[in-house]
């Protein structure tokens, strides 16, 4: 069996089930299993699959596709979800994937915190799949998360283009500076349902000058070290968040790429003000010695938990185009912080 089965077969077993937990968390089972497949442990994909999806909620039934005037007010209603999955099986059963991410991606890039990032982050997973291997189940796959962004789609308080002439340590301090009320809930979403009240969170991510993806995900790759264990998950988000990117960007034209990133920005800087209160941690690379890729990604799998698994290859991933031992070290630490 090739790896390109071993994804494809995980698919499958997939394929029943909706983009959603029973209880409303999102699903990380594609994605997870294609971050294993992309770390080199093909083993570890089907089994740890088939212990995930007892979390899972079933598909919900089948509609309609959206029609040509319907689809922008669809966006953001989550119960328009079967409605935006069968327009997207529609539209890739007509297009190239290529062509299809083209047409959507620009228009979906501002709405990208939804559901806390997991719509763009399954969409990438599955854009970066197809770049392997074009299968049925893939293909379905990037219909499934173009579908699951759409409906969870969400802009936030200002409108970021990396434009400004604040550079990025300090900019984040200026969101660091603010206060987000409390209105209680555990979702990500729920607890960051106040940030429109915040006065100076739209100035503080518009003032951003022109910045790189890596330094994006190096800087919050140091502000998830320096969380305490309630902000561990949000601040994981706010690093595979920007850094799904990398599988997207390539089909944005280049006036749309600043405003993609600036809406990674922003959103890991939402997740940064509602549980990023400490800062960010000062790294000492000698305490990344001794920590490679395969230690890592072996950690990942033992840890078993889908956050670990999907940091610890992000983190590889941004290590293997600008190495900084923030990667390895925050790889290191999701392994021990997570484990199912």
């Amino acid at each position: 069996m090739t790896d390109h089965d071993v994804l494809d077969d995980a698919l499958d077993v997939l394929a029943p089930y909706g983009p959603e937990w029973h209880n409303g968390l999102s699903s990380h089972g594609p994605m997870a299993a294609e971050a294993l497949l992309r770390m080199g442990r093909t083993e570890a994909v089907m089994p740890w699959v088939q212990r995930y999806v007892a979390h899972l909620a079933p598909a919900p039934p089948v509609a309609a596709p959206l029609a040509d005037d319907e689809r922008l007010a669809a966006l953001g209603h989550h119960s328009a979800y079967p409605a935006w999955l069968a327009r997207f099986r529609s539209e890739l059963a007509a297009s190239p994937p290529d062509d299809v991410l083209a047409r959507w991606a620009p228009v979906l890039a501002p709405g990208l915190f939804g559901a806390a990032c997991h719509g763009v982050l399954r969409a990438a997973h599955a854009t970066r799949a197809l770049t392997d291997h074009l299968s049925p189940q893939r293909v379905d796959e990037l219909a499934r998360g173009l579908a699951y962004w759409s409906a969870r789609y969400q802009t936030l308080p200002g409108r970021p283009t990396l434009s400004g002439g604040v550079q990025l340590a300090d900019a984040l301090h200026r969101v660091g500076a603010l206060e987000l009320p409390s209105r209680g809930g555990w979702l990500i979403t729920e607890v960051l349902a106040p940030l429109p009240e915040v006065t100076g969170f739209a100035g503080a991510v518009e003032a951003l000058e022109p910045t790189s993806l890596s330094a994006v995900t190096a800087t919050f790759a140091r502000a998830y070290l320096a969380v305490d264990a309630s902000g561990v998950i949000p601040l994981v988000h706010a690093v595979t968040g920007p850094t799904c990117l990398r599988s997207l960007l390539s089909h944005l034209p280049a006036d749309a790429q600043p405003v993609a990133l600036g809406a990674a920005w922003q959103a890991a800087a939402a997740l940064y003000l509602g549980w990023g209160e400490r800062g960010l941690a000062t790294v000492d690379p000698s305490d990344a010695r001794g920590l490679d890729a395969d230690e890592l990604a072996d950690r990942a799998v033992a840890s078993g938990d889908e956050h670990a698994i999907k940091l610890t290859e992000a983190c590889l991933r941004e290590h293997a185009i600008v190495p900084d031992p923030v990667y390895l070290l925050a790889a290191a630490d999701v392994c021990e912080r997570l484990r199912a």
